[in-house]
């Protein structure tokens, strides 16, 4: 079982993005997870690659509840990671966003986001790996 405490540091991340359309991006960077009233604050960074652009740098933040809630930084709520692994759901009309959350060891996790829905059609899967 996961629990906040073993997100807090910093992460590499390697991500694969695939779209319905067929197009893929790959991404490298960094996730840090710092101490914040109670929970912990997630910062990400780092640089997105497609074939024929030139690399895009992407940041994204949320924030982690000591019960493993998930919120946007402007404190909305997202989802729940469960403590064991497994599935969540987060609908944002009028598209559909399940993740997996699979937790290999005390230095690997990831995340895998198939979206789905008139705007949006992709499977993510982030690697997460402890520096």
């Amino acid at each position: 079982m996961i629990a906040l405490t073993d997100f807090a540091g910093r992460w590499a991340i390697d991500r694969e993005v695939i779209h319905d359309n067929g197009q893929t991006m790959q991404a490298q960077g960094t996730a840090t997870f710092t101490p914040d009233d109670g929970g912990l604050a997630y910062y990400e960074t780092g640089q997105m690659h497609m074939d024929g652009l030139a690399p895009l740098t992407f940041e994204r933040r949320y924030r982690f509840g000591p019960d493993l809630s998930v919120y946007f930084e402007d404190g909305r709520f997202f989802h729940h990671i469960p403590a064991g692994g497994g599935r969540a759901h987060h609908h944002c009309a009028p598209d559909d966003y399940n993740v997996t959350y699979t937790f290999t060891s005390a230095t690997e996790w990831s995340a895998v986001w198939q979206v789905s829905g008139p705007k949006k059609g992709y499977k993510m899967t982030t690697r997460y790996t402890r520096r």
